[in-house]
């Protein structure tokens, strides 16, 4: 009978381990596709820090786009557009 407790024991004490260890490493991938900047994707620990990762990579890769393009950067009012399309993924 001691020999089953002590088994018993140590099968649960492997499995709370293992979920433990399991859980620790999960993460959330999010990937957007735009015509004009490709595809993003982008990890993280939740589906929100992941989706906020990309509206920053989107935006910095549209602002590149537009200094290729134009030569310049963006007044205020256009990059609020910029920002605005970004945010909405």
């Amino acid at each position: 009978m001691k020999l089953f407790a002590a088994l018993f024991a140590a099968i649960i004490f492997i499995l709370i381990g293992h979920i433990g260890v399991a859980a620790a490493s999960e993460t959330a991938t999010f990937q957007y596709q735009a015509g004009d900047i490709g595809t993003i994707k982008t990890d993280g620990p939740n589906k929100n820090a992941a989706r906020s990762t990309a509206s920053e990579e989107c935006f910095d890769r549209r602002i590149d786009l537009f200094v290729q393009k134009r030569g310049e950067l963006p007044d205020d009012a256009q990059a609020a557009l910029i920002i605005d399309s970004c945010v909405n993924i």
